[in-house]
């Protein structure tokens, strides 16, 4: 059963679709926050400093 709570099926219920998302700002990569970053495969992804680790990158790719 899919998850009501995703960030996908928030924006819809909001009355926006996916595609509207066209920025996502991450401060920190737990996979509770990147998980549902391919349901926006538009959405430019911005980062803060302190969440560019290239081994968090890594396993962030890895979930995707």
């Amino acid at each position: 059963m899919p998850c009501r709570q995703t960030a996908a099926r928030q924006v819809e219920k909001l009355g926006f679709s996916r595609d509207d998302v066209r920025h996502i700002v991450l401060t920190h990569f737990d996979a509770d926050r990147i998980g549902g970053l391919a349901d926006f495969p538009d959405a430019q992804v911005h980062l803060t400093v302190n969440a560019h680790d290239p081994v968090l990158l890594e396993e962030a790719s890895a979930r995707v």
